[in-house]
């Protein structure tokens, strides 16, 4: 298709030894589409405007040598449209404590200054949080500009949504803590003396959870992923587990996004005191497990020689049932045994 005109285009080069050639273009019905003259100098590239379909190309030169050949001219294939930019990996904050570690929510503005490179008078952002598929925010936040990849820290407008569960159910292996899981969207546009700009929908899944975890370590490092093990949640800075008189022993992990029917299990291995494995109880996560926090109940009547629990998130079951050794007592030593024990009765002393 020639540049700047909407009809296609044959392009070709006649040679022969001739002084000049001559071409005609002609459709189906012979009638002629388009033609180059006689006395056109051969060896030169030549360029016919046509319109698609099936034509035929006669080209001839002075001495009345004649070649014909059909020509087929197709529409371009439309341009692919262009792929969508992926989502970014889903962002987890941890608002949970008496003092929330900062959420903080990229808010970057197009510029710091005006035209005349003065700094824009009265800059700042606007910020609205909001559920999944709700009319109305929950919460609304300001903050004045002060560099042009601005952040806003949410901790607080998020931590005043979500309140501890109080109930316990029983007899329920997986659950998710909807108290401790707030999935939420936001936007945000600046604002300035001389207008509003418009909103900008920040891209991806963020999800706030109901836990206190060190501020020195990034929140993704306790999200159970299957690539890498994640580190547990706990209430004491030695992770040992803790359980209330009256309440079920459980765990809560944080699980993340899993894919349209994908089966997951929570894996519990029992090892004993040398770390051999005694038994693997496979547990399968519900479908409608969302990503969030999850509390996971133990197991009923554990091995009594197992001394350690390993919990693993995975999407084979590999349980077996185990059994504790045996152990048998060797007999007494036959005849009285003197244990040197050192007291006064003791013949050694004697």
């Amino acid at each position: 298709m020639l540049p700047g005109t909407p009809l296609p285009s044959i392009e070709f080069t006649p040679t022969t030894t001739a002084a000049w050639v001559k071409a005609t273009l002609l459709d189906t019905a012979g009638f002629v589409l388009n033609s180059v003259p006689a006395g056109t100098l051969p060896g030169v590239p030549l360029l016919l405007l046509t319109t698609y379909g099936t034509h035929t190309l006669r080209v001839e030169d002075a001495r009345g040598c004649r070649v014909e050949q059909t020509v087929e001219v197709t529409a371009p294939a439309p341009e692919p449209e262009p792929e969508p930019e992926p989502l970014p990996a889903p962002a987890y904050y941890a608002v949970g404590g008496r003092v929330p570690r900062p959420a903080l929510l990229a808010t970057p503005v197009s510029d710091l200054f005006t035209a005349g490179s003065q700094p824009r008078p009265g800059l700042h952002v606007e910020l609205e949080l909001s559920r999944p598929d709700a009319e109305a925010p929950f919460a609304r936040l300001r903050k004045t500009v002060r560099r042009q990849r601005e952040l806003v820290d949410v901790a607080q407008a998020l931590h005043a949504e979500l309140v501890p569960e109080m109930r316990y159910p029983t007899g329920r292996r997986a659950r998710y803590d909807g108290q401790a899981t707030l999935s939420f969207t936001y936007r945000w546009r600046e604002v300035d003396a001389t207008g509003t700009g418009e909103w900008q929908q920040a891209r991806g899944a963020h999800y706030a959870l109901l836990s206190a975890v060190p501020p020195e370590l990034p929140a993704t490092a306790y999200v159970a992923y299957v690539a890498r093990p994640a580190l547990p949640l706990s209430a004491f800075p030695s992770g040992q587990l803790v359980q209330a008189v009256g309440l079920p022993l459980e765990l809560a992990v944080w699980l993340p996004e899993r894919a349209a029917g994908a089966t997951w299990y929570a894996e519990w291995r029992y090892l004993d005191g040398y770390g051999s494995e005694l038994e693997i109880r496979s547990v399968p996560l519900p479908a409608s497990l969302p990503a969030g926090v999850c509390r996971l109940s133990l197991p009923p009547d554990p091995l009594p020689c197992a001394t350690q629990l390993v919990l693993t998130l995975t999407d084979t079951d590999r349980s077996y049932p185990g059994s504790c050794p045996v152990v048998v007592a060797p007999p007494p030593p036959a005849g009285i045994h003197d244990f040197l024990i050192s007291d006064l009765t003791d013949t050694d002393f004697k």
